[in-house]
């Protein structure tokens, strides 16, 4: 409202009249447009809101002044070139205040419709009642022959007739503006702000142009600057001030006007020259953050733009009369005249042609009316004309083309005009005719259909399925709205999309889109080989290359995402990676900027494991594209799976620099930096997981992995919580259900761990690691060898070549004492893996066993433990195993073979790893100082030796087992003791340098 007291104030009018016109307007509008406010985010409102990065609430706010509209950088070719900063401005701060919710956005769209329909009435107030002066002055020159006081009593009661006329032109003016449906694209579209926003400030520069005082011209220009930077339009109200000056406030004819025979003209020169200047200024600002090119737009956008003459001028022509028949008759409206929904006019033959001249013979009789007469009607016909032509110049094709065929929210502002010239001639016509009740009960009904059109109208903005269905029931021609409609059913309806994107290629058999729709549908329902079919005829409808020529027009980056889809579907059968490569090359040859290109060919080269060759696409990606950051998490996800650690923790960390909240960059180094097992590096792992709960407290990943640095800490009963934590939010999360029964495991609560595998493989049957955790803890805990059996066969169904679960589950047979099956079994998984030593000694000792209990007669087998740890399955969460029992008695002991992790034999060989041990252990504080590359390098050499130590060490446990199984016919008390001594030095030491290691 203090708007609205702000304008009363200005025209130094408080009346009740007024005040009661304003009251009827909001009272009017809101009515209308309340609706809206239960309507979702449709069409354009994904782009300009949902997925424009500049609203985000961590976004730079700079940004607003070098991107387009859609958050696009304005230099880029790809670029819409739709400068907006206010309306983006305002959308970014209905995000901050109210977050992505529609309705809060919608409610902010009704409350400018409002601004500006007052701010309309006041315009026309100003307008008429400054017309109206205009015709008294004529008629006074026409009465000086008259006596003085005769002439003041017509003067007076033509005084009083002209003001009734020109109060009532502008409430005939303004019901009409509030109740026309063909607002109800600005008004109900979230997108259409641009369109409001930049009426209230272009009605606010003319308010306060007309009033000729110096601090009212500062303030017009200060609403002429937003108003340009709400929409581009904006400007032509420069034009409309110049009109108002010349011809209007200042009464100069266009002969005067052209010779400057009035001194005012020079004052008023001045004034319009001060706004030339400013919008001089906005426009070289606006070309030089533009760049070099032009907007590009496909040819189903505007077909015409594209078309020879004179089909392109014809056709030109020919639209403009349907915006003026949308004006007059709204009663098919469409928000996407695009494609062949207006089909080309392509000679003078066609009938269409016709209606092009009535509607130029009638704009031409208007114009000659304006300016040929000098009463109020024609001026306030002029300034008709004024709101109508100058706003819609923009969007005309006469000075470049734009992206559309027809689009009923450019007609907001010029409506202003036909509704000012509409209530002129109502009123005209209602004074000269003899029933003025009929007139007046005409304009009645006009008004109750517009209203009731509008309602209507902003219930089919609801969603995209009702308004692209009320689409298909103004016109069946246009491919895009048969598109629209597939998409918006096509995650819960698939089959039925499909049924619409195949009519939409039917009805426009060279659009691109189409065909691409068809194939991704069919894609997604399993129909690999017709997507396929789908896509090559997408990619038939390219420009081809004819040989000798060069190729004068760059394709549009959507069309060349026909690659990506088809490289996508390709390279899903391994055997095709080349050919899918070779497609991603092939677009990157036709557009060197393509950055989706570089992306994709980046991943294809990962699976092919070029990895050199894929950075280099990702960093020529970088070229292109201002999603850095994504860019720099590639790079560093490369490096990562090449091995160089150090390569991938300083790329993404260039990712957190640009982008501080990059979730997956700062998990993915915290990862690394929690797996080195260095208590600084755990700190910062530490750091990088609790900002990622600052941004989602909720996120479970992050949570999980806390749950392991405090289990590095040391900190069990946090880490546990933790864990817990994250099964409340994904109860099926496999990583904290593994840890949780691990961990149970270790406390030698069997129930619980039980309990937690169970859980586990509940929800992730095939879960290898759980599994093993599982058949262990049943054989040697529980002793339920049949159960045991079962786990380990379950791992051998998913992954045959597991050469541990084929091992365990062969001592599960032998546990039930079936030697025979035993011997069989260990044989199988021999062939399987004749590497593994300890399948083969194991083999051998069962043999021995089945040789002694032939000889004997007597089969004695006892606890034949399955913790045989396969190195390629080992990881810091799998429980130790329970090698020995130090109740068993020596006779036991001989029918058992185990795998420790290292045996010694030699004092020597413990000297030489503990010498390994010590580089290591000095080569990590040197990394970490991050001193120099050179001290990484150092730190992978010494983790090397140090693997290698481990493997010299499992050699020679496997001589001293040879030893052992040796003597174990007649084993001394001395051969025993000295074996228990080196085997649990040997075992302490190891515990060590893993615990530093890893």
């Amino acid at each position: 409202m203090s708007v609205f007291h702000t304008i009363l104030k200005f025209v130094e009018m408080s009346t009740i009249r007024a005040l009661s016109v304003e009251l009827g307007i909001i009272f009017t509008s809101v009515i209308l447009y309340f609706n809206t406010t239960f309507c979702g985010f449709v069409f354009d409102d994904f782009s300009a809101v949902l997925n424009n990065k500049d609203l985000d609430v961590n976004a730079t706010w700079s940004n607003l002044l070098w991107n387009d509209y859609w958050g696009t950088p304005m230099h880029l070719e790809r670029s819409h070139k739709s400068y907006r900063p206010l309306t983006v401005l305002t959308f970014k701060l209905n995000n901050l205040m109210f977050g992505l919710e529609a309705s809060s956005f919608h409610v902010v769209n009704i409350v400018l419709h409002i601004s500006v329909c007052v701010l309309y009435y006041w315009m026309c107030y100003v307008t008429c009642e400054k017309c109206s002066k205009h015709d008294f002055a004529i008629k006074f020159e026409q009465r000086t022959k008259l006596e003085k006081n005769q002439t003041n009593v017509i003067l007076n009661s033509n005084n009083s007739k002209k003001s009734e006329k020109w109060q009532s032109v502008a409430y005939v003016a303004t019901a009409l503006f509030t109740v026309h449906p063909v607002h109800t694209e600005a008004a109900a579209g979230i997108v259409g702000r641009a369109e409001l926003l930049s009426a209230v400030f272009m009605l606010l520069t003319f308010l306060y142009f007309a009033k000729f005082k110096p601090l009212y011209f500062l303030l017009a220009l200060l609403f002429f600057i937003c108003a340009i930077a709400s929409k581009e339009q904006g400007i032509t109200v420069l034009a409309i001030c110049i009109v108002y000056d010349f011809f209007v406030a200042h009464k100069l004819s266009p002969l005067e006007f052209l010779s400057l025979r009035k001194t005012s003209t020079i004052y008023v020169g001045l004034r319009s020259a001060i706004f030339c200047f400013v919008a001089c200024v906005i426009l070289y600002w606006r070309v030089s953050i533009m760049g070099d090119s032009l907007p590009s737009f496909v040819k189903f956008d505007n077909p015409a733009a594209l078309s020879e003459t004179p089909t392109r001028q014809l056709t030109y022509n020919y639209l403009l009369a349907i915006n003026a028949w949308i004006l007059v008759n709204p009663s098919d409206l469409l928000c996407d005249w695009s494609m062949g929904t207006v089909p080309l006019v392509n000679d003078w033959t066609d009938v269409r042609n016709i209606l092009t001249a009535i509607f130029w013979l009638l704009l031409l009789s208007l114009s000659w009316i304006a300016v040929s007469k000098k009463d109020s009607n024609s001026k306030m016909i002029l300034m008709g004309l004024s709101f109508i032509v100058f706003p819609f110049l923009p969007a005309s094709n006469l000075f470049f083309p734009v992206g559309f065929v027809v689009a009923e929210r450019i007609l907001y502002l010029p409506s202003m005009g036909y509704c000012l010239i509409m209530a002129v001639g109502f009123v005209k016509l209602q004074n000269n005719s003899k029933n003025k009740l009929f007139i007046y009960y005409a304009f009645a009904i006009l008004c109750v259909c517009f209203a009731t059109k509008t309602i209507l109208r902003n219930l089919q903005w609801q969603s995209d399925y009702t308004l692209f269905q009320s689409g298909l029931q103004v016109t069946k021609n246009n491919a895009k709205i048969w598109n629209n409609v597939g998409h918006s059913i096509e995650i819960k309806q698939p089959e039925m999309a499909l049924l619409y994107f195949t009519e939409a290629a039917k009805i426009q058999p060279d659009d691109i889109g189409s065909h691409m729709n068809v194939g991704r549908i069919k894609k997604r329902l399993g129909l690999y080989e017709d997507a396929e079919k789908a896509y090559r005829k997408a990619k038939d409808q390219l420009p081809k290359h004819v040989p000798g020529k060069m190729i004068t027009a760059k394709i549009a980056p959507d069309d060349l995402q026909l690659f990506v889809h088809l490289g996508n579907l390709i390279k899903m059968n391994k055997s095709r990676w080349e050919e899918a490569d070779a497609l991603y090359k092939e677009a990157l040859s036709m557009r060197n900027d393509f950055a989706d290109g570089y992306i994709n060919r980046g991943e294809i080269l990962m699976l092919m494991e070029r990895y050199n060759e894929a950075v280099d696409c990702y960093k020529n990606a970088l070229k292109y594209t201002h999603h850095k950051d994504d860019m720099y998490f590639n790079l560093g996800v490369i490096h990562s799976q090449m091995g160089n650690i150090t390569g991938a923790i300083e790329y993404y960390t260039y990712a957190i620099q640009v982008n501080p909240y990059h979730i997956k960059a700062l998990y993915n180094s915290a990862v690394i930096f929690e797996e080195t097992g260095n208590k600084d590096l755990i700190n910062r792992a530490k750091i990088r997981v609790e900002r990622i709960l600052e941004i989602e407290p909720e996120n479970y990943l992050a949570l999980s992995l806390l749950g392991s640095i405090y289990l590095d800490y040391g900190d069990e009963e946090t880490a546990t919580n933790f864990w817990q934590k994250v099964l409340t939010i994904h109860p099926d999360d496999k990583s904290a259900l593994y840890n949780m029964a691990f961990m149970f495991s270790k406390k030698d609560d069997t129930e619980e761990c039980v309990r937690y595998i169970e859980t586990l493989l509940t929800y992730h049957p095939t879960h290898i690691k759980g599994l093993t955790l599982y058949g262990q803890t049943l054989l040697n805990k529980k002793k339920n060898t049949k159960a045991a059996a079962e786990a380990f066969h379950r791992i051998i169904e998913a992954d045959p070549k597991n050469i541990q679960a084929r091992h365990n589950y062969c001592v599960c047979i032998l546990e039930e004492g079936r030697l025979r099956d035993a011997e069989k079994c260990m044989h199988d998984v021999y062939l399987l893996a004749p590497e593994a030593k300890y399948v083969a000694d194991n083999l051998a000792i069962i043999r021995k066993h089945i040789a002694e209990r032939e000889h004997m007669n007597i089969e004695k087998v006892s606890d034949f433990t399955t913790d045989n740890k396969n190195p390629s399955l080992s990881n810091q969460n799998q429980p130790k195993s329970n090698d020995e029992d130090s109740n068993r008695s020596s006779e036991e002991e001989e029918f058992i073979f185990v795998e420790p992790k290292i045996v010694k034999s030699k004092m020597t060989t413990l000297g030489k790893a503990h010498q390994i041990l010590t580089n290591t252990k000095n080569a990590a504080k040197l990394v970490n100082g991050k001193e120099n590359e050179d001290k990484s390098i150092h730190l992978d050499n010494a983790l090397r030796k140090a693997h290698d130590a481990v493997k010299q060490l499992n050699e020679m446990n496997n001589e001293l087992d040879n030893k052992k199984e040796q003597q174990c016919s007649k084993p001394s008390d001395k051969n025993n003791e000295e074996i228990n001594n080196l085997k649990e030095k040997a075992l302490n030491y190891l515990d060590e340098l893993e615990a530093e290691l890893f």
